[in-house]
């Protein structure tokens, strides 16, 4: 199937059709809004003006992440919506003080989120990559479970029409989505998604017009311009806990949508670009900074939109700047959000669980990148199990104290704790390392084999294991070049977070001082000298010299 790339131009068909499937799987996420609008007891009239604000904040959260300029947004094809992960804590605010403490509380989130992406390289040890495919594959179970919820309790939720018909709605949905990605032809395909969403909405408006009924009726929303502050932030600092493992969970979510993006549009994908990632969640936080400004909900890149794109093959970011301006036109134009709100929301369900199916398969896919210690095993499946007990027995976690029930506030942000926490634990003294001794002059070891042999202990990836055991052989290569013959030589290797580290001691003529790189190096240097130090700087990540030393460090 043809696809287009994180920069490459799309015609305009085939960008409106990605951009309004983008826009209408999206849509669901207006709930969240409407929701913190009923707990807050606002008229309707103050319920129009927030979701005209929230629209605005999703277009500007969006394009921030798009942008991939400066260091601010990843730069992929990643629209954000509003995350559940916020939700519990701000529906406790927003009945006990408003709007103002809604927002107050989002503007934690969002701070703490940029905070975060600073420190986002210094804490990659407690960030493991089977945490990001956990996050990743825990949201695709999370969605998949919310669209089945959605469908099968459609008529209870919507309200509107024959209960009776709604089977027929999602099954119409699902048929033409389904048959459209696996049968059809590219044009097709890529278009799978609208197509669900224009024909079970025909079915949904069609059925009831067959059997003697009426139309169901739209959503009873006034014409509203943008009218902004609607209510004056402050705080409740007992709420705050629940918002920063919120912050947390939305920062993973982020991080391994970003890594299943890296993915898509690189075929040769080995391991995160944490530049990249940093990026994201930074324009991740100031998006929500944004929304708690607004007066909304905070944002979260959007896992559903991830795997539509690759679903598609449409990955240009040019449909992620679409998509703003669509959501900023929707926010500006008065009455337009009617048009999303009409949506059944039994067919954005039906729609949601087909793209939930390509988030648990890239979560897998992340997860199994790595070969997985009992200390990982452990990690990921006692946090994906306790996660899944939130929604299996909710009783139990509602009769926690209050300062836990901050904490634990969805299956997402119980994962995630667990996770973070049990990984701190378990790697209390198991920072793995090795060690191999021999004399300059004697027969050397297998030094391949020996760095091989501890990768797979360790869990690496093999193409981590490869890289190693390239590194240490040239290595070897340079200490029969430079030691002095009878002197101890020793080489080091040690798992450090997810960098490895291979140092190289030796007694005897020291590296030349002569630059790493240019054609000037490999004049100065001996001929056999200047090969390994290239082919070090090729396969290390990064290199450091010293007089009788080498270090070599490599990026799981």
């Amino acid at each position: 199937m043809d696809s287009y790339g994180r920069d490459d131009p799309v015609p305009f068909g085939t960008l409106l059709v990605a951009v309004l499937q983008h826009m209408g799987l999206m849509s669901i996420i207006l709930i969240f809004p409407l929701l913190v609008a009923d707990a807050a007891g606002l008229d309707l009239v103050t319920t129009a003006r927030l979701v005209t604000l929230s629209l605005v904040a999703i277009g500007l959260a969006t394009f921030l992440q798009c942008l991939g300029w400066r260091g601010i947004g990843s730069g992929f094809l990643l629209p954000v919506v509003f995350s559940a992960a916020y939700l519990p804590p701000l529906l406790a605010a927003a009945k006990g003080g408003g709007l103002g403490a809604a927002a107050g509380l989002i503007m934690v989130a969002g701070l703490t989120q940029i905070l975060l992406s600073r420190l986002l390289f210094r804490i990659r040890r407690l960030l493991p990559p089977e945490i990001m495919g956990l996050v990743v594959l825990q949201i695709g179970i999370t969605l998949g479970l919310i669209a089945v919820r959605l469908m099968l309790t459609g008529g209870d939720v919507a309200g509107r029409g024959r209960a009776d018909f709604y089977g027929v709605t999602i099954g119409v949905t699902l048929a033409l989505t389904v048959g459209a990605a696996v049968w059809g032809g590219l044009g097709w395909r890529r278009a799978a998604m609208l197509l669900g969403m224009a024909g079970g909405t025909a079915t949904h408006l069609l059925l009831p017009l067959l059997a003697g009924g009426a139309l169901p009726a739209a959503p009873p929303l006034p014409l509203e311009w943008v009218v902004w502050p609607l209510a004056a932030p402050s705080l409740d600092l007992v709420l705050v806990p629940g918002v920063l493992v919120g912050a947390v969970a939305c920062t993973l979510r982020a991080a391994g949508d970003i890594v299943v993006s890296q993915q898509a549009v690189d075929p040769r994908w080995r391991r995160p670009d944490f530049e990249t990632i940093r990026a994201g969640v930074l324009a991740d936080g100031l998006g929500t900074l944004v929304a708690g400004l607004l007066g909304t909900v905070g944002v979260n890149t959007y896992s559903a939109s991830v795997g539509l794109a690759r679903a598609t093959g449409v990955l240009s970011r040019r449909v992620g700047f679409g998509i703003a301006a669509g959501w900023l036109l929707v926010g500006l134009v008065p009455g337009s959000a009617r048009l999303l709100l009409a949506i059944p929301l039994h067919v954005v369900a039906a729609c949601l669980f087909f793209a939930a199916t390509h988030i648990v398969l890239a979560g897998m896919g992340i997860l199994t990148q790595r070969v997985l210690d009992t200390r990982r095993i452990l990690v990921i499946g006692a946090a994906l199990i306790l996660g899944l007990s939130f929604d299996a027995m909710p009783g139990f976690y509602a009769d926690l104290p209050d300062f836990a029930r901050g904490l634990v506030s969805s299956s997402l942000a119980l994962s995630v704790v667990v996770a973070l926490a049990l990984n701190a634990v378990l790697q209390i003294g198991t920072a793995p390392r090795s060690r191999v001794d021999w004399q300059a002059g004697d027969p050397a070891p297998d030094l391949a084999a020996l760095t091989e042999g501890a990768a797979r202990g360790w869990g690496l990836r093999a193409d981590t294991a490869t890289r190693m055991a390239m590194v240490a052989g040239e290595l070897g290569e340079v200490a029969a070049l430079l030691a002095a013959p009878g002197t101890p030589l020793r080489l080091d290797l040690a798992l450090l977070g997810t960098t490895v580290r291979l140092t190289l001691a030796w007694q005897g003529e020291a590296l030349p001082e002569a630059p790493w790189q240019g054609a000037e190096s490999l004049e100065e240097a001996p001929g056999a000298i200047a090969l390994a130090r290239r082919l070090l700087e090729h396969l290390a990540d990064r290199t450091q010299l010293a007089p009788g030393r080498i270090t070599a460090e490599i990026e799981d």
